[in-house]
């Protein structure tokens, strides 16, 4: 059954595209940022131990990939505009796109199966809490480390670069030293916290036994932590962007061939997102064109888009995606990350696998869910108040999406599917006196 015009974007007279108007045509959408600490750590140099222990978590694919320097906030900011909580889709000129469970595995070489990420929001007190910074980080943090059930990760700083790990370190030393790293990368990169650069301790749970820490679904908590974000902040519920915007759209860069040297060591072959990681030159880009990033989106057509951007057939994607993994990556399937339950829409993006797309089946309305917050919920079981979620991720490999793979030569989308998507999502979202009438790309009062 497919979706009628008016129950898709039900949402839009409340999202942030109806405040783009002549006079609030620059207002941008900033990321937030918490990752200062941890690349201030990794340019000290942490010993290979360490990193051969993160590598055993599964977290060393994001240390791959490394800071960025500057994000495109102009971009960030037209492609936030485009996003619709309803569908959980980037809504584009020629169709539906999204972040996927592919691209977390890919770009950050996260494991996508496995437990997931819930259970009790145990609400320990201060001198608790330091005791058991004391066990599994190996230092206590003072008092005014702590706020809340948060540790700033200035405090794991602190300690990393005053404590280094060498040859004759404990192996309690070295789980300690890379628990503290893990956390800097969970609070800095995967779920950058509104406190600022803390980390949420309810984390530290899944790092207590070193060895099944990759046994836990990180990159689909990953994932609805960054659906969750995209969604407040696209219905004007967050002024910025607190989320891993390193695994949103972003340009494709090229291989740096001295992380081979990684391999030697031990170390995984690096994620896609290393490939990335290139100096960003502001020689020929435009300042403040926010508008002309929003303009050229509404003006893209069939074409201009890449849906795949993968080699699927390259050695390093096989070591990430096994076969069962890579079917994962379509299963319409709830992600889950304690109170945050978001669901998984690889039906609506097909094209993203090289699959052709058709009307998909009508979305869930999940509005209820997205009210849900910690607050005043102290020892509060969500692994038990989520069941029914929980119990669909345990099934997760039921809800494969099929389809049919695109044929060189032919048509990615049906003929029904282009006269849909017309009708029942907003395609333009400049203001009119953006667009010029003149042939070719001519941007208008862009400064």
């Amino acid at each position: 059954m497919a979706e009628n015009t008016d129950n898709v974007l039900y949402l839009r007279g409340r999202h942030i595209s109806n405040s783009i108007n002549a006079e609030n045509m620059d207002a941008l959408i900033p990321p937030r940022r918490s990752d200062k600490c941890l690349w201030r750590l990794l340019n000290a140099g942490i010993h290979l131990r360490v990193r051969l222990c993160l590598a055993r978590m599964d977290f060393y694919g994001v240390i791959q990939c490394g800071p960025i320097k500057y994000y495109d906030n102009h971009f960030l900011t037209a492609i936030v505009e485009r996003w619709r909580r309803e569908t959980h889709t980037f809504h584009l000129t020629v169709g539906e796109a999204t972040i996927t469970l592919q691209d977390v595995a890919l770009i950050w070489g996260l494991n996508i199966d496995g437990i997931p990420i819930t259970g009790v929001d145990t609400a320990y007190n201060k001198h608790t809490l330091q005791q058991r910074c004391a066990t599994w980080l190996g230092f206590s943090p003072t008092s005014s480390q702590i706020k809340g059930a948060h540790l700033y990760l200035t405090s794991s700083l602190d300690h990393c670069l005053n404590n280094m790990i060498n040859d004759q370190s404990t192996e309690e030393d070295v789980a300690q030293y890379s628990r503290c790293v893990a956390l800097m990368i969970i609070g800095g990169c995967m779920f950058p916290d509104s406190e600022g650069a803390a980390v949420k301790l309810m984390y530290l749970q899944f790092l207590e036994d070193i060895e099944l820490v990759n046994t836990y679904s990180w990159g689909s908590a990953v994932l609805a932590y960054l659906y969750r974000e995209l969604c407040d902040t696209s219905m004007r519920l967050k002024v910025d962007l607190c989320g891993p915007v390193q695994i949103l759209p972003s340009s494709t860069g090229i291989y740096l061939e001295e992380q081979a040297a990684d391999v030697l060591q031990g170390l995984p072959f690096p994620p896609y997102g290393a490939r990335w990681r290139r100096g960003f030159s502001w020689t020929h880009t435009a300042h403040h064109s926010v508008r002309i990033m929003r303009d050229m989106l509404d003006m893209m057509v069939e074409g201009q888009f890449l849906w795949t951007v993968y080699d699927m057939e390259s050695p390093s994607v096989g070591t990430i995606l096994d076969g069962d993994r890579n079917h994962l990556c379509r299963s319409a399937c709830a992600l889950i990350n304690f109170h945050i339950v978001e669901m998984h829409r690889p039906e609506r993006c097909l094209r993203q696998f090289g699959m052709r797309q058709g009307i998909p089946p009508p979305a869930t309305n999940f509005d209820n869910f997205h009210k849900l917050t910690r607050q005043g919920r102290n020892n509060f079981d969500w692994a038990t108040y989520h069941i029914d979620f929980v119990q669909m991720w345990n099934d997760r490999y039921n809800f494969v999406i099929g389809g049919n793979y695109v044929i060189p030569g032919t048509p990615a989308i049906t003929v029904e599917y282009v006269g849909w998507y017309h009708r029942i999502s907003q395609i333009v979202l400049s203001p009119p006196v953006v667009h010029s009438n003149i042939m070719g790309y001519h941007p208008v009062d862009a400064n």
